[in-house]
C-alpha cells in the first residue's frame, strides 16, 4: 500500500508492506486520534486505550481498506518512568520494614561489629522527631527524603544529607563485600546478616524510586506529595508515611489534608488525618492497640493547646481504637494504558 500526501504538504509517499513494523506517537486532537509516524501524520481509530503522547510500536496487519496497524508495544510518553513503575512495586518495601531490619542489625547479637557501627552511623543521619516539630524542620526533612535527589544534583547542590544518596552509598559498599553472585560471597559469620540487610536497603531504595516515578507520571505539577521515611527519636527508631495534598475548602481559601501512618516502638501502628482550612484544624487519630488509643485520647487536651499555640483553632479532635477504612497515604490514580494501577 502506498499512502500519497498532497504535494503542497511536502511529505514523501509512505510505502507500507504487510508485516512491516513502525514506530509512532499518538496525538489526541479535536478531530480525533492522529498517529505521528516520522514526518507523516495519519488519522486513526483505536480499539485499545491510547493516551496523548503514548509511544507505539506497530505492525502492518492488513493493507486493505481500512489499513490495519497492530500495536505490538505500548509505551507511555516517558518509557523510563513507566518501566520503573512496573518494576518497583514487586521489589519495594516500606520504611516500616526497613526500620525493623535496622533495629535487628543494630541491636541483634549475631551481627558483626562492623555492621553494628554502620547501622548506628546511618541511624544518626536519619531525620529526628524533634526536627519534625517545626515548619522549617519539616521542610528540610522532606527536601532530603530522597525524592529530590536528582533535581538537587542537577542544580549542583550538596546531597550528602539526602536519604536516597546515603542509601545508594551504603548499598554500594555492601555490594562490594557481598557480590550478587553467591559463588563469590564471603563465607564469614556476619555475611548472612549483612546480605539480609542489603536486601532490605535495596528494597527501600526501590520504594523511593516508585514514589518518584508515581509523582512524575501522575501528580507532577500538583501539590500532592507522598513520603515514606524512617525517623529517629533518641534511641528509638520509627517509620513515618506521610501524604500532603490540597483539599476542598471555601472559595478563595486554601485547604489541606495531611494523612500519616506511623509505626512507633512504644505505641505500635498509629494513623492520623489532619484537615486544615481557614485557620481551623480538624484531626482524627487511630491506634490499633487499645492502650495506645487510650493514651492518645488522654493527650488530646494537650494537643489542642499546641494547636492554639501554633495559631490554629482546634476543630473536631478525636481518637479511635481501630484503623481507618481508607489509606489516604496511598494515592489512587487513573492507570496509564498498559500499566496495572498500582497504589504505592
Amino acid at each position: 500500500m502506498w499512502i500519497r500526501f498532497p504535494e503542497a504538504s511536502g511529505r514523501p509517499d509512505l510505502p507500507l508492506r504487510l508485516g512491516d513494523t513502525l514506530e509512532g506517537r499518538a496525538r489526541l486532537t479535536n478531530a480525533g486520534l492522529v498517529l505521528i509516524l516520522g514526518e507523516h501524520r495519519l488519522p486513526a481509530r483505536a480499539d485499545v486505550p491510547v493516551a496523548d503522547g503514548d509511544r507505539l510500536r506497530l505492525r502492518v496487519a492488513g493493507v486493505g481498506h481500512p489499513l490495519v496497524l497492530q500495536v505490538t508495544h505500548h509505551l507511555g510518553p516517558r518509557p523510563a518512568l513507566q518501566s520503573t513503575l512496573r518494576q518497583a512495586p514487586p521489589r519495594q518495601t516500606t520504611a516500616e520494614s526497613l526500620v525493623s531490619s535496622l533495629r535487628t542489625a543494630a541491636r541483634g547479637t549475631p551481627s558483626p561489629i562492623t555492621l553494628h557501627a554502620a547501622c548506628q552511623n546511618f541511624w544518626a543521619t536519619l531525620p529526628s522527631a524533634q526536627a519534625l516539630s517545626s515548619a522549617s524542620g519539616v521542610r528540610t526533612t522532606l527536601n532530603r527524603a530522597g525524592l529530590c535527589l536528582e533535581a538537587r544534583l542537577a542544580l549542583g547542590a550538596e546531597t550528602r544529607d539526602d536519604l536516597k544518596g546515603r542509601l545508594s552509598a551504603w548499598i554500594a559498599s555492601l555490594r562490594r563485600h557481598h557480590p550478587l553472585d553467591p559463588r563469590h560471597q564471603a563465607a564469614t559469620d556476619g555475611a548472612p546478616a549483612e546480605r539480609a540487610l542489603l536486601q532490605q536497603l535495596e528494597a527501600f531504595f526501590w520504594r523511593i524510586q516508585a514514589i518518584q516515578a508515581h509523582r512524575a507520571l501522575h501528580t507532577r505539577g500538583t501539590a500532592d506529595w507522598t513520603f515514606d521515611l524512617p525517623v529517629r527519636d533518641g534511641d528509638a527508631l520509627h517509620a513515618l508515611r506521610l501524604r500532603v495534598r490540597p483539599a476542598t475548602g471555601a472559595p478563595g481559601q486554601a485547604a489541606w489534608t495531611i494523612e500519616a501512618r506511623l509505626t512507633l516502638e512504644r505505641l505500635g501502628p498509629v494513623a492520623a488525618s489532619l484537615h486544615l482550612a481557614d485557620g481551623r484544624a480538624d484531626l482524627t487519630w487511630w491506634a490499633q492497640d487499645r492502650s495506645s488509643a487510650e493514651r492518645l485520647a488522654g493527650a488530646l487536651p494537650w494537643l489542642e493547646e499546641r494547636l492554639r499555640g501554633a495559631g490554629l483553632e482546634p476543630g473536631a479532635i478525636t481518637c479511635y481504637h481501630g484503623w481507618p477504612a481508607y489509606d489516604g497515604t496511598a494515592p489512587t490514580t487513573t492507570a496509564t494504558p498498559g500499566i496495572i494501577d498500582e497504589q504505592i
